[in-house]
């Protein structure tokens, strides 16, 4: 009303008379009249007002709410994971008939250079593998995984990605829920962007020797933001190609079983040192 004076409204924080001072509001954390301070909202990590200057949440630059610290260290661990891997450029995939073949082919790949290691479901026991390997200096994954089930017990073995041959969707829910990557297997566009939009940052194009290289560049005009790691007939002569057409990285394994098999552990280690000073 004309000539009502503003201090009772004040008191109780109104805004409602120009030139109301905000005072009580800002005591609150509120930023409903222009030039409120918001230490309040600024604390609990909130981003109340453009220009507003507060703490940075985390690397990954993303802006959450309270209660959500598990979420950034997920995402800061699921790229950094991905990133071991596009540097490194060869994965290992170990397929043995045995633990014990698998453990030698792994140890002779990792003598070789060789960073990334995949640790197939199709090898018996597979458990004991990882359990040998815990403490070599390489970044283990899981491969040939088909279900959340098996994908659960990989990430609990010591796990720190997923592959599969195929795409599915429980599959990608239980590692995202874990900050685990989750790269499974695509050929079609459709099956890329069904991945994508659940979550998956590389995708495994398998199997590759269907495929010319150029075949990436045909994808990635539409879809410029798949990256895709191509498995399956990748060997010494091609590998080159593949990089060069956009490939992230590289999927191996009957290459490295094929010297295994003739030559012995030394073979996989001189074969992977080929691989590694390619890339």
């Amino acid at each position: 009303m004309p000539g009502t004076k503003p201090e009772a409204l004040q008191e109780k924080g109104s805004e409602t008379v120009p030139g109301t001072k905000p005072e009580a509001l800002q005591e609150k954390g509120s930023e409903s009249v222009p030039g409120t301070k918001p230490e309040a909202l600024q604390e609990k990590g909130f981003k109340s007002v453009p220009g507003t200057k507060h703490k940075p949440l985390g690397a990954n630059g993303f802006d959450l709410v309270p209660g959500t610290h598990h979420l950034r260290r997920f995402l800061f661990m699921k790229y950094s994971i991905l990133s071991k891997i596009t540097d490194s450029k060869i994965v290992g995939v170990i397929r043995g008939q045995n633990p014990e073949e698998a453990v030698q082919l792994s140890k002779g790949a990792i003598e070789g250079g060789i960073k990334t290691i995949e640790l197939t479901y199709t090898t018996p026991q597979v458990d004991n593998v990882f359990r040998q390997l815990r403490n070599e200096d390489v970044l283990i994954g899981a491969g040939s995984v088909l279900d959340p089930e098996t994908a659960l017990n990989a990430i609990q073995s010591g796990a720190r990605f997923i592959v599969s041959p195929h795409f599915n969707k429980d599959v990608a829910t239980l590692c995202n829920r874990h900050g685990i990557p989750y790269m499974p297997g695509c050929m079609t566009i459709r099956e890329m962007v069904e991945a994508s939009e659940a979550g998956c940052d590389v995708l495994k194009l398998f199997p590759a020797n269907q495929f010319d290289p150029s075949f990436i560049r045909s994808v990635n005009g539409p879809l410029p933001h798949v990256r895709l790691m191509p498995t399956g007939g990748i060997n010494l002569e091609n590998m080159g190609d593949w990089l060069e057409a956009g490939a992230v990285a590289l999927g191996i394994g009957s290459d490295l079983n094929k010297a295994y098999k003739q030559s012995g552990y030394e073979a996989v280690v001189t074969l992977s040192q080929q691989y590694a000073n390619k890339c």
